[in-house]
């Protein structure tokens, strides 16, 4: 077998553990987040709705709501293009703790403060030399900032992602 064909097979292994990973958790339920807006600053309060939707009752360590900072980083060397994802901030504020969670739908209401260094990435000094280092190595780079929950069980978490615009 060549090179080609078990780079392939590889990738193919991995798209479908990601789809089967996918399927599960949707399997066991799923969680909405409704909020009046989404752009918010640094400092400013978050208050919402979660819904919780599950199809059986499940045992949870906790049940979760909060934010995510990921950058995300291009480069470019010698004509290619490369790029690189790593979460640079993260903050959650339970919202129930461990218990079983019956099937079926619940309403839970939520507010956290967005903390105050949250529009920086986390650290605005190092956020700056990372730019200026960036810069002159040919490199581009953003934060997407994100609403998280999840109920963390055994197995596949629950979960949902939404993105938010921090500024």
């Amino acid at each position: 077998m060549d090179l080609v064909l078990i780079g392939i097979l590889i990738f193919l292994g991995i798209l479908l553990a990601v789809f089967v990973m996918f399927l599960f958790s949707k399997l066991k339920g799923k969680i909405e987040i409704e909020i009046p807006k989404t752009n918010f600053s640094s400092g400013e309060v978050v208050n919402g709705k979660l819904k919780l939707k599950l199809r059986n009752s499940l045992s949870a360590k906790k049940l979760q709501i909060g934010i995510i900072g990921m950058r995300k980083t291009t480069s470019y060397n010698n004509g290619k293009r490369s790029s690189r994802t790593m979460r640079v901030y993260e903050f959650y504020n339970q919202i129930d703790g461990e218990k079983t969670y019956p099937a079926g739908e619940k309403i839970y209401d939520f507010e956290f403060k967005i903390p105050e260094d949250a529009g920086s990435g986390g650290n605005k000094v190092l956020n700056s030399a990372i730019k200026s280092v960036q810069l002159l190595a040919g490199q581009h780079s953003r934060v997407k900032w994100y609403l998280v929950s999840n109920l963390d069980i055994s197995g596949f978490d629950v979960s949902k992602k939404m993105r938010i615009y921090l500024g």
